[in-house]
C-alpha cells in the first residue's frame, strides 16, 4: 500500500570501465540514474549528436529486439534509408492532399452536373455552384437567372450561370462548389484518382518495406540503447581516475544490484548506500489485479509521496461496490460485463481499458445486490426471494448508503492514522485523525438516532483539538463533515431513479409485443446511462470525499534506466 523503501546508491568506479558500467545497469533495468553531486561531469561525445539525429529520423520505425554493436551499424546506409523514408513521407503526404482534394471535386461536381441540362458549359459562360443553409439565404434576394433545389440536410443548391465577364456575388455563408466544363472532366477526374490512389498504395508498400525491415529495427533499438547510455554519461561524476555514478534503487533489488557489480567488477568499483526518509521518487507494487484501479486513479489524482498511503487497493474494494450498489440489477450487470469484456479485446491500453477492469467487477457487484433486490431489468422473479426491495423500502436503502459512507470516511481517518505511525508516529495528526473521527461517529449517532447526551463532551473536546492543531480552517471544515456522509445517500438516490427508469421502459410492453425491440434498445441505453453515473459517483466519492483524508500526493515514479523499456517492456512501478 505503501511506497516500497528506496535507497540512494553511489558507485565508485575507475574510468576505463565506466561503459561497461552503464551497459549493465541498462541490462540490469533496477535503477533510476540520477544526476551526480559532483559538478565536473563526462562531456557528450560526437556519438550523441549522430544517434539523436538518427533516432529523430528513424521516429516512425518500431525497435527491434536485438542490439547490435555500435560499430556494426552501417551508419551511412542508415542514413540514406532515413532520408528516403522521409521522402516517402512527403511524397505520400502530397498525393494523400491532391486524392482527398480531387474527391471533393468529383463530389461538388456530381452534384452540380446532375442538375444542369448541358453536357459542356457554353463558351463566354460560366456557372457559379454553391451550398447554403436554408436559414443563411433570402430567395427573394437572389439573381433572376438562379435556380434553386433542395438538398439533404436542410440545403440549397444555388446554380448561376452568367456571362463570363459578370461578376456574381457569393454570399459569406457559402459553401462554393466546384464546376466542371464538362463530363468528360469528370472522367479524367476518376481516372486520376485511380491513378493517384494506385501511386499512393506503392509509396505505402515501400514505406511498411522499409519500417519493417528487421535489421532496420535493430538498428532503431540500438540507437535508442546507445542514446539512452549516453545521455546517463552527462549525469555521471568525474575524476581523474575514478567516476561516481548515484542512483535509486528500491530495497527489493538492492542486493542484485549489489551482488551483480560486484560479481562483474570485482574490485573496480566501490558501493554506498543509504535508506532515504523522504525519497523523491517511489515503487510501489501492487497486486496485477489492483493495477487498472489504480492506473484510474492516477489518471484523476497525484501520484503517491514516498509517504503516503496508495490508495489503489481499496478503489478495488469499494469502487464496485458502490458501483454494483447503484445499479443492483442482475440483467445490467451481466450487461455491464459483456461490455467491459468487449472494450478488453478490443483495446489493450488507454483510459477506457483500464475503466472496463473496473466495470466488470462493478458488473458482478451489480448482480450481487441484483439477487438481494431481486431486479431483473426492472422485473420481479418470483422463483427468487426478495431479501430487500429498494423501492418499496426507500429510506432504508438510503440507510445503508450512510452506512457504507460512514465506514469509508472512518477508513480514510484510520489510514491517515497509520500513515502517520511511521517511521516515528507523529502524535498531532494522529490526535487530530481521532478527533476527526469522533466528530463523524457522533454525526453518523445523531443521522442513525442513537445519539446520547453525553456525546456532546467528546465532541466539544474533538473541536477543541481540531481548533487548536488546524486553526480556523479546520473549525470552517467541521459542518463539511456533514456534507461529507450525506453525499454518500447519491448512490441511494441513483439507485432509486434507475428502478423506475428500468419499470418505466417495462411499461411500453403494455403496447404490445411489437413494442419488445424499443424495449430492449431502450434498456441498453439505461445500461450505457448507468455505467456512466455509477462511474461519476463512485468515482467521486473515492477520490474526493475518500483519498483527501489522508493522501497528499505530489510523488513521482522511479524511472527504472531498462533496456527492456526500450522493446516496450517497462518494469511495473
Amino acid at each position: 500500500m505503501r511506497s516500497e523503501p528506496i535507497y540512494r546508491v553511489g558507485i565508485f568506479f575507475v574510468n576505463d570501465i565506466r561503459d561497461k558500467l552503464i551497459a549493465k545497469l541498462h541490462e540490469l533495468g533496477i535503477v533510476e540514474v540520477k544526476e551526480s553531486e559532483i559538478e565536473n561531469r563526462y562531456e557528450v561525445s560526437e556519438l550523441h549528436s549522430l544517434l539523436s539525429s538518427l533516432d529523430y529520423d528513424l521516429q516512425t520505425i518500431r525497435p527491434g529486439n536485438n542490439l547490435l554493436d555500435v560499430n556494426e551499424i552501417d551508419y551511412l546506409k542508415v542514413e540514406q534509408t532515413a532520408k528516403r523514408l522521409k521522402e516517402l513521407y512527403k511524397q505520400r503526404k502530397e498525393l494523400v492532399d491532391k486524392y482527398k482534394m480531387l474527391l471533393d471535386r468529383l463530389e461538388d461536381a456530381e452534384i452540380v452536373m446532375s442538375y444542369v441540362n448541358y453536357d459542356r458549359l457554353p463558351t463566354g459562360y460560366k456557372l457559379i455552384a454553391y451550398r447554403i443553409n436554408k436559414r443563411e439565404i433570402d430567395l427573394k434576394k437572389l439573381d433572376d437567372t438562379a435556380e434553386v433545389y433542395e438538398l439533404p440536410n436542410n440545403q440549397f443548391l444555388i446554380l448561376i450561370l452568367a456571362d463570363q465577364n459578370k461578376q456574381v456575388i457569393v454570399p459569406e455563408r457559402a459553401d462554393l462548389m466546384y464546376v466542371p466544363n464538362s463530363y468528360d472532366e469528370i472522367d479524367k477526374m476518376r481516372d486520376e484518382i485511380r491513378q493517384i490512389n494506385k501511386e499512393i498504395q506503392l509509396l505505402t508498400s515501400e514505406i511498411n518495406n522499409i519500417e519493417t525491415d528487421p535489421y532496420l529495427r535493430d538498428v532503431k533499438f540500438s540507437i535508442m540503447v546507445y542514446l539512452n547510455r549516453e545521455d546517463v554519461k552527462k549525469m555521471i561524476g568525474k575524476g581523474k581516475e575514478y567516476g561516481l555514478l548515484e542512483c535509486y534503487v528500491p530495497r527489493r533489488y538492492l542486493n542484485n544490484l549489489k551482488s551483480s557489480l560486484e560479481n562483474t567488477f570485482g574490485n573496480k568499483i566501490e558501493i554506498i548506500y543509504e535508506k532515504l526518509e523522504n525519497s523523491p521518487v517511489v515503487f510501489i507494487d501492487n497486486p496485477k489485479v489492483v493495477k487498472d484501479f489504480e492506473q484510474v486513479g492516477y489518471q484523476f489524482g497525484e501520484i503517491p509521496n514516498y509517504k503516503d498511503i496508495d490508495p489503489g487497493i481499496f478503489y478495488y474494494i469499494f469502487f464496485p461496490i458502490m458501483f454494483g450498489f447503484i445499479v443492483g440489477d442482475v440483467v445490467y450487470g451481466i450487461g455491464i460485463m459483456i461490455i467491459a469484456k468487449l472494450i478488453q479485446l478490443r483495446m489493450k491500453e488507454g483510459i477506457l481499458r483500464q475503466m472496463s477492469s473496473l466495470w466488470f467487477v462493478g458488473g458482478i457487484w451489480s448482480i450481487l445486490f441484483g439477487l438481494i433486490f431481486n431486479e431483473f431489468a426492472g422485473f420481479e422473479l418470483d422463483l427468487i426471494p426478495t431479501i430487500f426491495h429498494r423501492g418499496d423500502h426507500v429510506l432504508e436503502y438510503m440507510g445503508f448508503a450512510i452506512v457504507l459512507g460512514f465506514i469509508h470516511l472512518m477508513l480514510a481517518y484510520t489510514l491517515n492514522i497509520v500513515k502517520h505511525l511511521t517511521p516515528e508516529p507523529d502524535w498531532e495528526h494522529i490526535i487530530t485523525s481521532l478527533s476527526w473521527m469522533s466528530i463523524l461517529a457522533i454525526v453518523f449517532s445523531y443521522i442513525a438516532g442513537f445519539f446520547q447526551e453525553w456525546m456532546l463532551i467528546i465532541a466539544i473536546l474533538g473541536v477543541l483539538i481540531i481548533a487548536k492543531e488546524e486553526g480556523l480552517i479546520g473549525i470552517m471544515e467541521i459542518p463539511s463533515l456533514l456534507s461529507n456522509l450525506v453525499s454518500y445517500l447519491r448512490l441511494a438516490i441513483l439507485g432509486i431513479v434507475g428502478v423506475i427508469l428500468a419499470k418505466l421502459i417495462n411499461l411500453l410492453l403494455n403496447i404490445g409485443w411489437v413494442s419488445l425491440i424499443f424495449v430492449i434498445i431502450f434498456h441498453i441505453l439505461h445500461i450505457g446511462l448507468a455505467i456512466l453515473e455509477a462511474s461519476i459517483q463512485a468515482g467521486r466519492l473515492n477520490i474526493v470525499e475518500f483519498r483527501t483524508k489522508f493522501f497528499k500526493g505530489g510523488g513521482r515514479f522511479l524511472n527504472f534506466f531498462s533496456i527492456n523499456k526500450l522493446k516496450g517492456e517497462s518494469q511495473d512501478g
